[in-house]
Parts: structure tokens; sequence; C-alpha cells
């Protein structure tokens, strides 16, 4: 009986870990982040695209000293009002449809 139990418990824990994602990237993609204080995160392998929600016209998501990568991503209409961009990664992004306001903040270039 105890071997039993023993080898119940090892497969149990083997399909546990075979079948447990433990990838640390949160994907934001889709999701309404706005109003958010994401500040100082790790977010360097989270995942962002043109269908995150970053401010709901006047509260954004504050992504300083997170390391996001939101490089590549041809946004749209993607709304950055009273966003915190500092050290957020845009490059190559299409942002030429985006809306800003005086309260989001750009990063400084350091």
């Amino acid at each position: 009986m105890k071997n039993s139990f023993s080898l119940s418990l090892k497969l149990g824990l083997v399909s546990f870990f075979a079948f447990t994602n433990f990838s640390s990237a949160q994907n934001y993609s889709g999701q309404d982040i706005s109003g958010q204080n994401l500040s100082g995160q790790d977010l360097s392998a989270a995942i962002f695209d043109n269908t995150t929600i970053f401010s709901d016209g006047v509260n954004g998501v504050n992504l300083a000293h997170t390391n996001a990568n939101l490089s590549n991503i041809q946004f749209g209409t993607v709304d950055f009002s009273g966003v915190n961009l500092t050290g957020v990664n845009l490059s190559n992004s299409n942002l030429s449809q985006a809306s800003f306001n005086e309260s989001t903040v750009f990063s400084d270039g350091s």
C-alpha cells in the first residue's frame, strides 16, 4: 500500500510539472490596465499589443521603470493619455494615430 501511494504521488507530481507553465511573462493583450501602478515591476518579458488598453482617456497606467517592451507594435488609435512611459521601449512602433495628453510622461532618453 505504501509503495502504491508513493508511486501515485510521484506520478501526480510529474503530471503537475509537465502541464504547469512556470513562465513569468504576463500577457496584457486585450487587458484594460488603465489606472494601474505597475511602476518598478520587471515587465521586460510581458506581452502587450494593439488591443491592450493603456488609458481610459483620463487615467493611464504607470509603466515607469518597468522595462516594458512596446517595440514593433502597430498601435492604431491607442490612447496613451496619462500614461507614464518612462523607460519603456517604443522603438519601431507605429504611433501615428495614437492619442497623448499633457499628463502623458515620456522617457527622457536616459
